[in-house]
């Protein structure tokens, strides 16, 4: 039941409704998709769904480095729905590239996974830097559309 459940949540944070029970019958499928299976049903109508590329990148991505956030750039990306910027991040590890996966980790641990804009070496430049003083082409680090939260 416990794996059943890590399922269950994994789906429903990807805006997937879920059905945990049995069916009987040749027509148990269409049984359950139609609201009236033996078992429970998690989730409901008003839930935001999450796009495929979101998707692969909280589920199928390798992970390329870590990024370490400030207090502002935590609440910017976790409550805010905000873009990650420069200026909050004061660590990165790993290498690598635009284009690729990487975590970002808050005071209290892994706040989600993000596509960035810019490769390590860039961001090692850019880091801690407000937007006026960026000399480089993207502003976020991680568009808030390229993020996850965990």
């Amino acid at each position: 039941m416990k794996s059943k459940l890590i399922a269950a949540q994994t789906a429903l944070s990807l805006g997937v409704k879920v059905f945990i029970g049995s069916g009987l019958g040749s027509d148990k499928l269409l049984t359950i998709l139609e609201g009236n299976g033996d078992g429970t049903y998690i989730g409901n109508e008003d839930m935001a769904t999450v796009t495929k590329n979101k998707q692969w990148i909280s589920l199928h991505s390798q992970v390329s480095g870590k990024i370490f956030v400030d207090e502002g750039a935590e609440r910017a990306l976790v409550s805010n729905g905000s873009s990650l910027l420069p200026a909050g991040i004061y660590e990165i590890k790993g290498a690598f590239n635009k284009g690729d996966v990487v975590e970002v980790f808050g005071a209290n641990g892994l706040l989600g996974r993000g596509e960035v804009l810019y490769s390590d070496e860039e961001l090692k430049q850019a880091m801690g830097k407000r937007t006026s003083e960026l000399v480089i082409t993207s502003i976020e680090v991680i568009h808030r559309d390229k993020w996850v939260k965990a």
